[in-house]
């Protein structure tokens, strides 16, 4: 089945949270100076990421292409499949959010399909984007198991770019039932309940507020028992 894109857009102002455990999320942090999508086999080194065979990109580094959030973004594959991964604290039963921005932008470089795998935990899912597609927004919500979680972002397709990753996010759920993160429990977070009904392992953000694999009567209960500000 292919993920469910909430939100597609050309162009993000900044938007890494400052609740986020990922570290340098949003990639700004380099040792670069400028593009280093340089040659074949140049060894990449993101601070904060484990990273192989990819391309650390900068604003305008390429024609036509604007990250959709700060200066920097990540393609997952340098002439050849790579990764990006770190390992993140967690604690045993507590949920998370993980939300990321992640796409194709790129015309002429490849034109069949950019495909991905991302990974958290027992989260495991392909992602594949038509060539110039354009970003989206991706948000799962994840139970850990254990004391530190690791976070994979993989490529799977050849070609000259195999998707591109910006804006990456892990949060603590703090409020269940605040399925838009607004600090409060209200009317969007029911109608987000609503309208994803029945879906399985829904994408929103939230709306499988328990984490069960599918939005219930279980997430409906949560959001009418938590109603108002959140603590």
């Amino acid at each position: 089945m292919k993920p469910m894109a909430i939100v597609a857009t050309a162009a993000w102002t900044a938007s890494v949270s400052a609740q986020s455990l990922v570290v340098n999320g949003g990639f700004e942090q380099s040792i670069y100076q400028g593009d280093c999508c340089t040659s074949c086999g140049t060894a990449i080194q993101i601070p904060g990421w484990n990273a192989s065979n990819v391309d650390h990109l900068v604003l305008n580094a390429r024609a036509g292409t604007i990250p959709p959030e700060g200066l920097r973004y990540v393609d997952l594959n340098q002439c050849s499949p790579g990764s990006i991964s770190q390992s993140i604290p967690t604690q045993v039963g507590q949920q998370y959010r993980l939300s990321f921005m992640m796409g194709s932008v790129y015309t002429g470089c490849y034109p069949g399909t950019h495909e991905a795998q991302v990974s958290f935990g027992t989260l495991s899912e392909v992602f594949q984007f038509a060539e110039g597609s354009g970003m989206s927004r991706f948000t799962f919500l994840v139970t850990a198991s254990s004391a530190s979680t690791n976070l994979e972002f993989r490529g799977l397709s050849i070609g000259c770019e195999s998707a591109l990753v910006d804006d990456v996010s892990v949060e603590l759920v703090v409020c269940a039932g605040d399925a838009d993160s607004s600090g409060s429990i209200d009317g969007v977070d029911l109608a987000i309940v609503l309208q994803n009904w029945g879906a399985p392992s829904a994408k929103y953000p939230g709306a499988d507020i328990n984490a069960d694999g599918e939005v219930n009567g279980s997430d409906l209960a949560i959001v009418l028992a938590g109603w108002g500000a959140c603590p």
